[in-house]
């Protein structure tokens, strides 16, 4: 079987789903971001995020006009003094989660079809290593993000589903 080199750039059918996820994700941070204190760590963490996603969004030279709209829409309320009275920590942090999931699983399933130590890869992991960093930060859980193995117990199932089902909206128990 022939050895075929993977493309440096993302293919279309990959790309849609990953802009779709990240821009989702980029929405979803800066409205959470509002609701914590400017500077604080969870809003570094936050921004964090943003500038992850905005440089693969540069790199890959796509959504400048989408990502303008957001920052124009967002901007004031980012930047809005009253920030500083808020608590250091989102109240419920599960649906930024879920979102933070969802952009997570877009990023790996696009890493496989570019080339294994180029640009874009890089680019990809850098988003990802923000979005875990952030997870980490906001559930004080290095491995939030893990899914439940086969070897698992039914309790770790359990926790497993109760996090998706808080991520969903759905109440919890």
């Amino acid at each position: 079987m022939p050895y075929r080199k993977r493309p440096q750039r993302l293919q279309p059918t990959a790309a849609r789903g990953v802009f779709d996820a990240v821009l989702a994700c980029r929405r979803q941070v800066l409205i959470a971001s509002t609701e914590v204190p400017r500077f604080g760590p969870v809003d570094r963490s936050l921004a964090m995020i943003v500038a992850a996603i905005d440089a693969l969004c540069v790199y890959l030279r796509c959504l400048d006009s989408e990502l303008w709209e957001m920052d124009s829409e967002f901007g004031e309320a980012v930047c809005a003094p009253e920030r500083s009275n808020r608590p250091d920590v989102i109240e419920s942090p599960w649906l930024l989660l879920g979102d933070l999931r969802t952009c997570r699983d877009e990023l790996l399933r696009a890493l496989p079809t570019v080339a294994a130590q180029g640009a874009t890869a890089q680019a990809l992991a850098m988003v990802l290593a923000a979005i875990s960093a952030t997870a980490t930060l906001l559930t004080g859980n290095r491995d939030y993000f893990h899914e439940a193995g086969a070897g698992a117990t039914a309790g770790e199932v359990g926790y497993h589903m109760r996090k998706l089902a808080r991520e969903s909206g759905e109440p919890s128990d």
